[in-house]
């Protein structure tokens, strides 16, 4: 696992904080919808399902990454996970240990390879 690559968790990340982050996003985007379907969109939601590594934060005695830091998103729903301070969403990311976490597509310089073309 590599800066760039794209992962899948083995188990979705669904912060308790995020319907309020969602909620808040909502008024941002001027999408008008009442809290009660905000909160029925939350409770259906699986969570979190894939994250781009941002930042190696541990490596072994082999180098091999242990922790690392992910920007999350959900390609089903579209959504990326944003904190909101003073309700501008930015980007931020969370740490994972690697065992968490599946690598899905490996960056390269033009572009992705699965898994499967890197060993191909």
């Amino acid at each position: 696992m590599n800066l760039g690559d794209i992962v899948q968790l083995k188990q979705p990340y669904k912060p308790s904080s995020y319907e309020e982050q969602c909620y808040e996003i909502i008024l941002q985007l001027n999408v008008h919808l009442p809290p009660a379907t905000i909160l029925e969109i939350y409770k259906n939601w699986s969570g979190f399902t894939h994250g781009i590594i941002v930042q190696i934060i541990n490596r072994d005695l082999d180098n091999k990454p242990t922790s690392v830091s992910l920007h999350l998103y959900n390609p089903e729903m579209g959504l990326i996970y944003l904190a909101c301070p003073d309700r501008h969403p930015i980007p931020t990311y969370v740490v994972f240990q690697t065992q968490e976490l599946e690598l899905v597509k490996i960056s390269t310089e033009t572009g992705y390879l699965t898994e499967q073309e890197k060993h191909a």
